[in-house]
């Protein structure tokens, strides 16, 4: 007697453990004790895993909590009870639901009040699903919101722009709370003559010539990125491939009076590149390229420039560059490559009411002899007859920059 009932209680330990802890949700009238699982998501794993006991269904009663309060319940309250072993239920008290209503926003520069609405609302529309209903309203909500507004502002040029809630009115049937904002945008500011700063003097002539074309143009964020780019692109094509530059801005409105910070380093040559990671390809292929590189200023931006050629071939998954000390005035590159599959053979079928039947054959091969070839040849029978075209294409012709396509059909 006592051997089965030490197996009886080893059976039934085993069957609680193996068995998933079940979680209800009751009181809910708005949403489905579905919805609310789905809304928790996998973040209960680690309740359902095991058996019910107090601290997990406080866990799991805080969680049903928070995601109710994201979806705009300020009040909810949730208590738990397990009724079980291996189930947990959560009673929910609602509260009230507050939803983000109409949103209006009057000052703006121009006509497009429904983009900096949206701008405004995709805070609480975050992560919504399609017929979800309405977005909540959330005050934590309120100040992002108007921070995207300010962003979008300051990218077009209005770079003392404030933005601020004036009235908000919530519905006491519906919950629905409207927002009015009010927005004062200022002037477009322009882009002025930098402040250039360099540890040691150096740099300083060529940012200034780098940023004239950009002085007097407004300063919107393509305008100030391009400028930043121009900067970066003088050092990183002349030899300073480990500049430090920073970009800062005071405003003196009308004026965007940008401020470079620039601490060149040292000045290196490039005397070698090496090429590694190759199967298929040929070296002197890639070689061929590049080799006007050596012997110069190292040239950073023309690597990169040749490295994006190289993966828009299709040949390779990746590229990139490794820099190595030769002595403290020169280095070394090595280039390295992940070649992709090349080669490639697609068919298909499908039916047409004048063609009847028709089945396609095509085959590609993005390296074709392993000299960076594009290859493609395609067919297509049907019942009036049989239709091909073969095409090859050398992107770097007699080792220009000049592309190349002979086709025939």
């Amino acid at each position: 007697m006592i051997l089965f009932r030490s197996i009886f209680i080893l059976l039934f330990a085993a069957s609680i453990a193996g068995a998933e802890t079940v979680i209800r949700i009751v009181g809910s009238h708005a949403k489905s004790e579905g919805q609310l699982l789905e809304l928790i998501g996998n973040r209960l794993a680690h309740v359902r895993e095991k058996p019910a006991s107090a601290w997990r269904a406080d866990d799991a009663a805080f969680l049903l909590r928070e995601v109710m309060h994201k979806d705009g319940y300020p009040d909810v309250r949730v208590a738990w009870k397990i009724i079980k072993i291996n189930e947990i239920q959560l009673t929910v008290n609602e509260g009230g639901r507050l939803s983000l209503g109409e949103v209006t926003i009057k000052g703006l520069p121009d006509d497009d009040e429904k983009k900096f609405v949206n701008l405004y609302s995709s805070p609480a529309e975050k992560g919504r699903s399609i017929g979800s209903g309405a977005a909540p309203f959330r005050e934590g909500d309120v100040e992002t919101g108007l921070s995207f507004i300010k962003q979008e502002l300051y990218a077009q040029g209005y770079w003392s722009a404030e933005a601020s809630v004036v009235s908000r009115h919530t519905d006491a049937a519906t919950g629905a709370v409207n927002i009015d904002v009010k927005v004062t945008s200022g002037v477009i500011h322009e882009i002025a003559s930098p402040r250039i700063s360099s540890p040691d003097g150096q740099g300083v002539e060529e940012t200034r010539a780098a940023t004239k074309p950009f002085i007097g143009r407004k300063a919107r964020t393509a305008n100030l990125s391009s400028m930043r780019l121009a900067v970066e692109e003088a050092f990183a094509s002349n030899g300073y491939p480990d500049a430090k530059i920073q970009m800062g801005r005071t405003l003196s409105s009308p004026y965007f009076i940008p401020e470079f910070s620039i601490d060149l380093g040292k000045r290196v040559r490039l005397h070698q590149i090496q090429i590694d990671g190759l199967v298929r390809t040929d070296p002197k292929r890639i070689a061929q390229r590049v080799k006007k590189l050596e012997g110069d200023w190292y040239n950073e931006a023309a690597m990169n420039k040749y490295l994006r050629g190289f993966l828009a071939t299709g040949a390779f998954s990746s590229a990139s560059a490794e820099m190595n000390a030769v002595d403290e005035n020169t280095v070394d590159a090595t280039l390295h490559f992940t070649e992709a599959k090349a080669k490639e053979i697609t068919l298909a079928a499908g039916f047409g009411s004048y063609q009847g039947l028709i089945t396609r054959v095509t085959y590609a091969d993005r390296n074709m002899l392993g000299e960076l070839l594009g290859f493609s040849s395609g067919f297509e029978f049907s019942s009036r007859g049989v239709l091909g075209e073969t095409k090859i294409t050398d992107p770097w012709l007699f080792g220009s920059n000049v592309s190349y396509c002979a086709n025939d059909k």
